[in-house]
């Protein structure tokens, strides 16, 4: 089956997932699902709203870092679009989300790869599928160039 590309919040697409042989389905409108939290950070990253942003991130995450930590960490770059276009359920409480990120970095646009790995908390330290999905920040980070 071909990977339809999810841009942004509005669309759901929907793969097969070879590694569990079943359906599955990229629901960004969904607020229980991993992608909906990374298409949030993403949205409130490009506006810019550091603060709304961080109610899109790991619970555990925000202990051990200050909440200013992510505007430090991506503020000197432009967030201008972004796409989600897969996702791989490592179990039911980490699902790493694909996503290409077009960026703008010292006056150059650039398009950047990366899978963000996002966890569902019932509480801090405490995974469950039962809990709300957040993204660590730091998965963000592993981004690689377009070639």
């Amino acid at each position: 089956m071909q990977k339809n590309i999810v841009k942004n919040i509005r669309a759901v697409s929907i793969k097969q997932d070879r590694r569990y042989n079943k359906t599955m389905e990229l629901d960004l409108q969904n607020k229980k699902t991993a992608e909906f939290a990374l298409s949030k950070l993403f949205e409130n990253w490009k506006n810019k709203d550091f603060k709304k942003l961080n109610k899109y991130v790991q619970k555990t995450w925000l202990l051990n870092g200050d909440k200013g930590e992510f505007k430090r960490m991506f503020g000197m770059f432009d967030l201008m679009d972004f796409y989600i276009y897969d996702k791989e359920v490592i179990t039911d409480c980490r699902h790493e989300v694909d996503f290409r990120a077009d960026i703008v970095f010292q006056n150059k646009k650039r398009s950047m790869y990366g899978k963000a790995n996002t966890i569902c908390e019932k509480a801090l330290r405490t995974p469950s599928p039962n809990g709300k999905w957040g993204v660590n920040p730091i998965s963000l980070l592993r981004w690689v160039k377009q070639k």
